[in-house]
């Protein structure tokens, strides 16, 4: 759960995008190279990294970027555990709504 601690709102995910960009594709494409590299593009499980939100529930918000966690057998098999990946506000800088909740953190 995200909250926007100056209000107390929680945030949705969406609320952290700018609403025409295409978030969904690029974190999918993002993450799967990032565990490509990681463990190897054979092994891993395409549904998992499908371009849908319940794929990505589990996203952290950091002062430098946004942390993509999945669950055990989500991308993977069981040997890789849960895997994540670490995306820094640089790599998508321009998915960010820049009128939204994280949009101070940008470089």
């Amino acid at each position: 759960m995200l909250i926007d601690l100056s209000t107390g709102r929680e945030i949705v995910v969406a609320d952290l995008f700018a609403a025409d960009a295409t978030w969904l594709e690029e974190l999918a494409a993002a993450a799967r190279k990032d565990l490509e590299a990681q463990f190897g593009a054979d092994t891993l499980f395409d549904e998992g990294l499908a371009a849908d939100a319940a794929n990505f529930r589990h996203l952290a918000v950091t002062a430098t970027g946004v942390v993509l966690r999945f669950d055990k057998y989500q991308v993977a098999p069981g040997t890789a555990g849960t895997p994540w990946v670490d995306l820094p506000w640089s790599a998508i800088a321009s998915l960010v709504d820049p009128a939204g909740p994280v949009a101070h953190l940008l470089p």
